[in-house]
Order: C-alpha cells, then structure tokens, then sequence
C-alpha cells in the first residue's frame, strides 16, 4: 500500500488496570514513542498531534470527540502506557482494542508497540486495525505516511507471522529531535516517577536506548536490543525545556542507564543543576566514585534490578556479573548515604528451592535494617520475545501473549 497521509492523530489510550496482570505504575507517563513521531512528522511539514487520553482523562467518547475534531487521515494507536513499559507492558489488549473500535471509522488505524513487534498477526485479528508496526516506530511511521513502508509494516490481509522477520532496524536515536512539548499538555503531568515524597511536576526522557545484556526475562528481543545514546546536547536541551515549563524531576526510562558517555552527562548536570532525576540500572556499573558523581549531578531516586543478591540463582537468569551478598550490600549503603531513595528489586526464581527462598528473605531483612529498600520477589511474566517464554511456554506463535496470560 502506498498512500500518503498528511493529517495524523497519535493516540495513547484512555487506561484502566482494574483487572490486568499490569504491575508496574499505572500513573499517566509521557507517551514518548508518539511525542517522537510527532516531532519528525512535523518536520516533514506534515500536520500531526498526541492526543493522550491517560494523562487527559478523556473517556472513549472524548477521544472520539478529539480525534473527529482534527479531521485524520491516519491514526496512530500504541499498545503500551509509554516506552518505559515496552518491556513489561500490559498483556492484555482490552484498552487498545476498544480505543480502536471507537476511532476506526474516522481513518485507518496504524498500530505500534510490543505487542505487534512480537505477534503482528495477533494485534492485526484482535484489534481489527490497518497495519502494524514491527519494532520502534519512530523513522518507520514516517516512510509509512511518505508512501514508502519497509516490510516492518504489517498489513492486514498479509501473512504476518510472529518472529523475528521484517522488525525495524533500530531507530537512528542521534536523529530524533529534541522535544518541545509546544503542543502537549505537560502541566497535567504531576506525576514523579519512582519518587515518594513532596509534589511537583514531573516527566520522562531519554538518554540512551537498548541493552547490551541478554538476561533471560527480559522483553526487548523485537525493539530496544541495540545500544544507543542521544547526543548529550540534545538532552540537555530537552532538560531545560522541560524545567522552564515548570518540571522539577525527571526519571531516564533508559533500559540501563550508565553505560557509554553517561559520565560525561552527569558532569554537565552536576555543572549545570538543572533538574533532579530518578534512573534504573544495573548494579555492577557503579562503585563509589560513580556513585559520588550520580549524587552530585542530582540523582535523588536509584533504582537497581537486582533480581537476586546470590550468583547461584542470577546464572539461570543470564544477568552477568558475580558480586558477592556482602558487596550487593556494601554498595546499596553506600549509595543510600548520598542519594535519597535507593531501591533493589527482587524477582521469584523458578528454580529456587526452599534454603534458597528463606536464604534471599534473610538478606532482604538485613539489607533494610541498614537502610535500604528491597521490593518483595515479583513474579516474573513470561512476555513474548524473553528466553523465559521460550523455556517455560515455547516458540512464540500467534497464541504466545494468550499462552503466557494463561500460564501467569
């Protein structure tokens, strides 16, 4: 198919977790991936807008409504809150579907996110929409509304198989743009991420994108895999956009944030205090002279995936390093004397005995008598893409997301 588009709407949903197997936060979060496209469609001299319900708290018959208003002639529907949960998205697609169902019949509807990345065809059946988009979305919306889609895009009446065929190449990160927010409704986001006190404006930005790392649950085989950075500069400049509008926290959604140039990052916002940040990570990246300069450029909330302070248990999930318990602890001290909020999180390994269960609760307990917050052991879901899902369920196929609802 080769139209050309030059009206596009990008919508995230109107949320709701009520009955979803959706753990992680269910505060509205910037919905990058469209703010993104956003940008770049703009620069192609195209007319394009976010219309974010979650954050809005628009209602289906609001986002109808809205998306009327512009007069489409494509819209644009993620199957994810934001980019932060690509990785550990809702499973279900009940919202999606029902935003789709809605919006439909005002212009065909293009579908990003990880849901079609891993199952096209899935997301194709279930939502009833145009086409998919395989992987990052970004650079390949824009071929799509030019006339020109790669076979990343998937077309409804094709075959589109689940696998690793036709996925997008992983966007060029230096070329995205630095966002303005000139027409986003950033002063409805209260939210502060991964941050536990006072009040304020917050949001999301990126630095770096993708992981190096193949720990064996986690969900990025289709999108995010490859390392990359924004230029700093760009960064910066999205930072100071974002505090002259009034933002007083920032939390990086970066898969790891703390590899390549970030350093050189954290030695220009310790120069420059622009805003304080949250940020996840690995702990094997930081010992105390990072840990000084994560504070000084100002870190006020760390969140590490520790998964398990045992190396016995951590092989089977391919995370990589062999800290000791003794050390995990030492340096979780450490960064808790110079930054606010730290935290390490858990996950329930399915392969640990009873010694191993009640050994992990013995060190959880002393690591928050010392002053550090452990989460209990979360269950990990076995997202489509992850080894996880590949050893306990299987190849993925076109039933996978179903599968692993079912197997949850």
């Amino acid at each position: 198919m080769s139209k050309t588009y030059r009206r596009i709407a990008l919508v995230n949903p109107p949320w709701k977790f009520d009955r979803s197997k959706f753990w992680a936060c269910k505060e509205p979060h910037l919905p990058l991936e469209l703010l993104y496209a956003e940008a770049l469609l703009r620069e192609l001299g195209l007319d394009a807008v976010v219309v974010d319900a979650h954050l809005e708290g628009l209602n289906l018959a609001n986002v109808e409504e809205r998306v009327e208003a512009f007069h489409p002639d494509l819209i644009v529907l993620t199957t994810a809150p934001s980019y932060l949960f690509w990785r550990c998205p809702p499973p279900e697609l009940d919202v999606p579907a029902t935003t789709c169902a809605v919006v439909k019949r005002l212009a065909p509807v293009v579908v990003v996110g990880p849901h079609g990345s891993a199952t096209p065809g899935y997301v194709l059946d279930r939502l009833d929409c145009q086409a998919v988009i395989r992987g990052e979305p970004e650079e390949e919306l824009a071929h799509l509304v030019l006339g020109e889609p790669t076979p990343a895009t998937a077309w409804r009446g094709e075959k589109n198989g689940a696998g690793m065929a036709n996925v997008t190449p992983p966007v060029d990160l230096p070329a995205l743009p630095a966002l303005d927010y000139q027409h986003y409704p950033l002063k409805k986001k209260t939210h502060r991420h991964h941050l536990f006190w006072g009040e304020g404006l917050g949001a999301e930005v990126e630095f770096s994108r993708g992981c190096p790392h193949h720990c064996s649950f986690c969900n990025r085989r289709f999108f995010r895999s490859r390392y990359r950075e924004r230029p700093i500069s760009k960064v910066l400049s999205e930072l100071k956009r974002l505090r002259s509008l009034g933002i007083d926290y920032v939390y990086f959604i970066d898969e790891l944030f703390g590899l390549g140039a970030t350093d050189e990052l954290l030695a220009a916002l310790s120069r420059e205090h622009i805003v304080q940040f949250g940020c996840e990570t690995r702990l094997d990246l930081w010992d105390e002279t990072r840990l000084d300069l994560l504070a000084s450029a100002g870190c006020v909330s760390l969140e590490f995936g520790l998964e398990s302070p045992f190396q016995e248990l951590r092989e089977g999930l391919k995370k990589g390093y062999d800290l000791d318990p003794d050390r995990i602890i030492e340096i979780l001290v450490y960064a808790k004397s110079k930054i606010p909020w730290v935290q390490a999180d858990l996950v329930e390994i399915p392969w640990a005995d009873a010694a191993s269960i009640r050994k992990t609760a013995e060190w959880r307990q002393e690591a928050i008598r010392r002053g550090v917050w452990i989460s209990e052991p979360v269950k990990l879901f076995p997202y489509p893409g992850s080894d996880l899902h590949e050893k306990l369920i299987g190849p993925i196929t076109d039933r996978s997301w179903i599968d692993a609802m079912e197997s949850y």
